[in-house]
């Protein structure tokens, strides 16, 4: 749907994301029927190329850059790349624009003079997702070049059993897990598994790919379709399905959720709403000061893992605990801000320890003004170090 159709509302403390009001014509037995057969790859790249048309965007930059470097922007089917684009002619630094859905990827990369590379990963299908894992990796163990956000933190992004087994590494605290490739051994364990669980797909977001089951029944429907004709996102391509494996995790009630971002040394944190029983993507956002403990959660994992931007969903217990649900080492934003404490808009600095506020805008253009800077300064160190 068209960003015109999706006024934002603010009430509060809180912004909400209205329903489209041509959504409200349509029953919602049609609308799921509608979507069941002809949500497709299609139609959403067209929806991305009407949103676009009749906005110029020039492949490469013309203008005298304030920096000695160039940046290659990475193309992807959604225009998300065109925010690298903003930030790049807002903040005057040279770039040019690299297609790795083209055949001919490597000759751009190798032609296109960049010294780093950015990338807004378009993972809508499993196909797309295995082509940037592919050529990102290419791109930086083979080509040696530099790019943004990490490889290693892009090899996570959109991967829930990915995640799974990443925190169970590291020790970080998650919601308990559980991912099968086989049928009998997912059959044996949901005869005994304690219910409500949480089914996953491993590729989905805003809750697409994600259902409650609360009966015993509906558990090994899931369980059945896995592993015979395979899963199908509630929005998701008809010919786009899960196969062969399974994911389902504990349900946790009465949970709050908050999303904790990092980017650079920039942090920000807000609480995300409940729609619909679920957080994620319920376009409900709580402007709250997030809890000390969750920064310094961010902060270990993004050094743990040398992520320079990350997205943290975690859910914070009726006990006060936390437990990560998930990672996004890319995101967007539906304001210039990621955070108000008490209204003011603004991000936390680390400072000998401790987090400082400090009041601004800072998440123009989808938060890539903030990554082209952190890029520019890495590529700065870097100099320096081999002087």
């Amino acid at each position: 749907m068209s960003n015109w159709l999706m006024p934002v509302i603010r009430k509060g403390t809180q912004i909400v994301k209205a329903k489209p009001f041509i959504a409200k014509l349509i029953p919602v037995s049609l609308d799921q029927l509608l979507r069941k057969r002809f949500y497709t790859v299609e139609y959403v790249t067209h929806l991305a190329e009407v949103k676009m048309s009749g906005k110029v965007m020039a492949s490469e930059s013309s203008y005298k850059s304030s920096y000695p470097f160039k940046i290659g922007i990475i193309k992807d089917p959604f225009f998300c790349y065109t925010s690298y684009i903003l930030a790049c002619r807002e903040l005057k630094v040279a770039y040019r624009t690299v297609d790795i859905f083209s055949s001919d990827w490597v000759k751009q990369v190798r032609d296109s003079g960049c010294d780093a590379f950015v990338v807004w990963p378009g993972e809508f299908i499993h196909e797309w997702k295995r082509l940037y894992d592919e050529r990102l990796r290419f791109l930086t163990n083979e080509m040696k070049q530099i790019l943004y956000p990490s490889y290693d933190s892009l090899w996570l992004y959109g991967s829930k059993q990915r995640q799974r087994d990443w925190m169970d590494i590291q020790g970080f605290p998650h919601p308990e897990t559980w991912v099968f490739y086989d049928r009998d051994e997912a059959m044996r364990f949901i005869n005994s598994a304690k219910l409500p669980l949480v089914v996953k797909l491993d590729i989905g977001a805003t809750a697409s790919g994600v259902w409650i089951v609360n009966s015993l029944h509906a558990a090994r429907k899931f369980i059945d379709s896995a592993f015979s004709h395979g899963i199908i996102g509630k929005r998701a391509d008809v010919r786009s399905r899960q196969w062969r494996f399974l994911l389902f995790q504990e349900y946790i009630p009465d949970i709050r959720e908050w999303r904790i971002l990092r980017v650079g040394d920039s942090y920000f944190g807000h609480e995300k709403g409940k729609s619909g029983g679920f957080h994620s993507g319920s376009d409900v956002v709580g402007w709250f000061a997030p809890p000390r403990k969750a920064l310094d959660l961010i902060h270990r994992v993004t050094e743990t893992g040398g992520f320079r931007s990350m997205a943290m969903d975690v859910f914070e217990t009726q006990d006060g605990n936390l437990l990560i649900n998930e990672l996004q080492s890319i995101f967007g934003s539906v304001d210039t801000a990621q955070m108000y404490i008490d209204g003011i808009p603004g991000r936390y600095k680390m400072v000998d320890g401790d987090f400082i506020f400090e009041e601004g805008r800072f998440c123009k253009n989808a938060s890539c003004n903030l990554r082209v800077v952190d890029l520019i300064n890495m590529l700065n160190q870097f100099v320096s170090n081999s002087l």
